[in-house]
């Protein structure tokens, strides 16, 4: 891989394509920053783990997008957030009553608090 700038070379890098953005009216992206920065993606990736100006720089893109939520291309936003900051979506389910689970190694996991109190006591008796 090529070797890490300083941190102040990259910072004079990442400021200068953000003030592009800015002037060309367009948002920020991890693309390209990695243009800017003239490096692969996976040397972005190795860098970003000794840099903190490129984690830095990377939660500004990340808030430019969020910030953009706000517009009428919430799909296009939202489709960018999940590809390069692994947002997801979430669905809370809700279940009621008493629920067996049963793993891998098909041992049940009793979720009857009585069940699980009784089988505790008789834990306790036998030592």
């Amino acid at each position: 891989t090529m070797k890490l700038p300083t941190e102040e070379g990259m910072r004079e890098i990442l400021e200068e394509y953000f003030n592009e953005c800015i002037k060309k009216e367009q948002i920020p992206t991890k693309n390209g920053m990695t243009l800017a920065l003239n490096i692969t993606r996976e040397t972005y990736n190795q860098w970003k783990k000794k840099s903190d100006t490129l984690k830095e720089y990377e939660k500004l893109t990340e808030e430019c997008w969020v910030q953009t939520l706000r517009s009428n291309n919430v799909a296009g936003t939202i489709f960018y957030l999940k590809n390069a900051f692994q947002y997801r979506d979430r669905q809370d389910l809700d279940f009621k009553g008493n629920i067996a689970i049963k793993q891998i190694t098909g041992m049940e996991i009793e979720k009857d608090e009585d069940k699980v109190q009784n089988k505790n006591r008789k834990a306790d008796n036998s030592k």
